[in-house]
């Protein structure tokens, strides 16, 4: 099997981020349809069409929803920029610290992430709205709102987050931890009963 995830959340933009994620799929998207529509080979105005196309139709395949084509559209825009900078050769000599392009490409990502799991644009737009207003923000995340066994999931939950991120971390270092196959049963074991925790049973793929 090929790899299909290569740390995309150490993407320093959205071009380098969809070289990382879903290799499998991107790979194909480009081949079967950039390509042939004329990828970067074309006039300007042609290529940033394509572009859309890919990101929307990718989109799409992930379900037949608004939000999913929000979602693309998302992903279109922010890809658009560099996209035309290489596409007329700038010379363009402005340089980001590689840690500050890390962090912006990861804070756009996941506010993509926003539209991608609602179940309606306007959904989406009244999180956003939250998120922004704080109205509640951090009461939420409190066991008089969320009760004591959902506060102590989540307590949980968030250490084992940290848990994978520090080993990604050190991974994508090239500062290799090896980790057991015992250690890898216990992570399975956990996302397994925590899967059990929730209301939503349908695949997330189910739309397709």
């Amino acid at each position: 099997l090929r790899l299909n995830f290569n740390y995309p959340y150490f993407s320093t933009s959205i071009a380098d981020f969809w070289r990382r994620w879903h290799i499998s799929l991107s790979s194909w998207f480009r081949d079967y349809l950039y390509i042939p529509l004329g990828g970067s080979r074309v006039s300007l105005i042609k290529s940033i069409r394509n572009v859309f196309i890919i990101f929307i139709i990718s989109g799409l395949w992930h379900g037949a929803n608004l939000t999913f084509v929000f979602w693309g559209l998302i992903h279109a825009i922010m890809f658009i920029p560099s996209f035309i900078l290489k596409k007329i050769k700038s010379k363009n000599n402005f340089r980001l610290n590689n840690n500050i392009k890390v962090l912006m490409t990861f804070m756009v990502v996941n506010f993509a992430w926003i539209f991608f799991r609602s179940d309606t644009i306007e959904s989406s737009f009244a999180f956003i709205v939250r998120i922004f207003s704080l109205t509640d923000g951090l009461n939420y995340f409190s066991i008089e709102n969320m009760g004591a066994a959902s506060f102590s999931n989540l307590i949980i939950a968030v250490f084992f987050i940290i848990v994978l991120i520090i080993i990604e971390f050190f991974q994508f270092k090239e500062k290799r931890i090896n980790i057991n196959p015992f250690t890898i049963s216990i992570f399975i074991i956990i996302i397994i009963l925590f899967g059990q925790f929730t209301d939503e049973k349908s695949f997330i793929y189910f739309q397709f």
